[in-house]
C-alpha cells in the first residue's frame, strides 16, 4: 500500500486546526504520514496542534516550529527532507477540510495514472456563496484543462506530487517554490512534459475558507494576478490574456450599449454561458444551491476583474 506524505504548513490558525487535524484523523486510508510545520505563528495554533496529537496519541503526525518564514519556503524544506525521491507527497493547507476520502482518492489516482502531478479539486465553504460560486469557474477551468491534456491551472490547497518530480522541476521554478510556487512548479512540469493529472472525484474535494472582506477578497485575487508576469507557459499566459479580453470588452459593451442597446446581447450570451458552466460544474460536485448566485456573480465578475487588473499595473 503506497504511504504518502502530507505536507501542511499553518501560520496563526488556531480558530482552524484542530478540525483539520480530525479531518485528517478521519481519513479512510490510514496509511500517512502528516508533516504540520508551524511557521512562527504568534497565537495557539502549536500548543492546540500538539495537545490534540498528543492526547489521541498520534504517531504519523508529525508536528515542527520554525521561525516565520513563510509557506514556500517551509514546503521547500519538508519536500527536501523527505528521504525516499520515490514519495507521493499531498500538499494543503492547515485552514482546509479535505473529504474523509480525500488521500484514498489521491493515492487511487496516482496509482491508476502513475502521473508526475495531480491536480485535487477545492471548492470554498458555503458560508461564502458568491465567493463559492464564483470560484466553480476557477475549478471548472482547472480541472477541465488538465482532462484534455492542458492544464492551465492549479492550487496549492490540493495537489500531489512525487518529491522525484519535484526535484526535476525545480530547477526551471523561479525561486523553486518562492510566491506562487504550485503555478511554477505545474509550468516546469509541462515544459517537461511530465504526466499531469486531475483527480475527478467529489470525495477528493478540499474545502477550504473564503475571505472575510471584500477588501480582502480584491487583495487576494489581486496577488494572484500579480504573479502573471512571471509566467512562461504560453498556454497559460494566452488563457490569462483571452480573460481579461473578454471580460473588459463586456466593460466596453455596457458603456456602448447607451449609444447601441443591440450590445446588451453580448451579455446575454455571457450569462448564458456561464449559466451553463457554473450550472454543469455546481451539478458535478453537489453543489446545486449555488446555482441560484450565478447571475450576480456573471454581472459583477468583469467589474472586479477590470478593478483587479487596474490594481495590478498601477501599484507601485
Amino acid at each position: 500500500m503506497i504511504k504518502p506524505v502530507i505536507i501542511a504548513c499553518a501560520f496563526n490558525e488556531q480558530r482552524n486546526i484542530e478540525s483539520f487535524l480530525k479531518a485528517l484523523s478521519a481519513q479512510t486510508h490510514g496509511e500517512f504520514c502528516l508533516f504540520l510545520i508551524d511557521d512562527g505563528s504568534f497565537d495557539a495554533t502549536f500548543s492546540i496542534a500538539y495537545d490534540y496529537i498528543k492526547s489521541h496519541n498520534i504517531s504519523h503526525f508529525n508536528l515542527q516550529k520554525k521561525e516565520h518564514i513563510g509557506k514556500e519556503k517551509c514546503l521547500q524544506e519538508a519536500i527536501l527532507s523527505i528521504e525516499d525521491n520515490n514519495t507521493l507527497i499531498l500538499i494543503t493547507d492547515a485552514d482546509c477540510q479535505p473529504h474523509t476520502r480525500w488521500v484514498e482518492c489521491m493515492v487511487r489516482k496516482y496509482e491508476e495514472s502513475e502521473a508526475d502531478m495531480l491536480i485535487g479539486p477545492v471548492v470554498i465553504e458555503d458560508s461564502h456563496p458568491f465567493q463559492a460560486t464564483e470560484f466553480l469557474s476557477i475549478e471548472a477551468v482547472t480541472l477541465g484543462s488538465a482532462a484534455v491534456g492542458h492544464p492551465l491551472m492549479c492550487g496549492g490547497a490540493n495537489m500531489g506530487f512525487t518529491k522525484a518530480a519535484y526535484l526535476k522541476a525545480r530547477e526551471y521554478m523561479p525561486g523553486h517554490f518562492s510566491n506562487g510556487g504550485d503555478m511554477y512548479l505545474l509550468e516546469a512540469m509541462k515544459k517537461l512534459k511530465m504526466r499531469i493529472a486531475p483527480v475527478m472525484s467529489n470525495h477528493a474535494i478540499v474545502v477550504t475558507k473564503g475571505a472575510e472582506t471584500v477588501a480582502e477578497f480584491i487583495s487576494q485575487r489581486t496577488r494572484w494576478a500579480g504573479k502573471a508576469p512571471n509566467y512562461t507557459d504560453w498556454e497559460i499566459i494566452a488563457a490569462g490574456l483571452i480573460t481579461v479580453m473578454i471580460q473588459t470588452s463586456l466593460i466596453a459593451a455596457l458603456i456602448g450599449a447607451f449609444f447601441l442597446p443591440q450590445l446588451l446581447y453580448i451579455w446575454l450570451v455571457k450569462i448564458i454561458i456561464d449559466f451553463i458552466i457554473l450550472g454543469v460544474t455546481a451539478y458535478k460536485i453537489e453543489k446545486t444551491k449555488l446555482i441560484q448566485y450565478i447571475l450576480p456573480v456573471s454581472i459583477v465578475y468583469p467589474f472586479y476583474v477590470t478593478a483587479t487588473l487596474i490594481i495590478v499595473l498601477f501599484r507601485k
